[in-house]
């Protein structure tokens, strides 16, 4: 099992070169994914990001060793890749395994960056939470 990060609609123009992404919008697997948490959300585009050659799971697990080493968070990869995509994204939904359902939702970025806090320093490391732009 992994934890997972699925972004809808990304505005490719505005996202920093250093992070890429994999279009799953044909997955079959993540679009049903999508349909359950982003609802009444226009989704056009589905991807998966990468980061340094890394997935999310790779990032997240990356960020909490380094909480455990007494690195702050806002020095980690994970918390510069949400603070640099947050306001170029219409939805994000992160989950671990296949538990996509009833996801905590936020729609503000610091409400995001603590929720991930939270799931790095949870004992089972784990996020489940849905971000929603509300850009005008």
């Amino acid at each position: 099992m992994s934890q997972f990060l699925l972004i809808a609609n990304p505005d490719f123009t505005n996202v920093p070169s250093w992070v890429n992404f994999k279009d799953v919008t044909n997955d079959s697997f993540f679009s049903t994914v999508a349909e359950n948490v982003f609802g009444d959300l226009n989704v056009e585009t589905l991807v998966m990001p990468e980061v340094d050659d890394k997935d999310f799971d790779q990032i997240f697990v990356n960020a909490q060793r380094e909480l455990i080493i007494g690195r702050e968070f806002e020095d980690s990869l994970l918390h510069k890749f949400i603070v640099a995509i947050a306001s170029n994204v219409s939805g994000m939904a992160f989950w671990y395994g296949d538990d996509f359902n009833d996801l905590n939702v936020v729609s503000d970025v610091k409400l995001l960056l603590n929720s991930v806090m939270e799931g790095l320093l949870s004992p089972s490391v784990e996020l489940y939470v849905l971000y929603i732009n509300e850009r005008p």
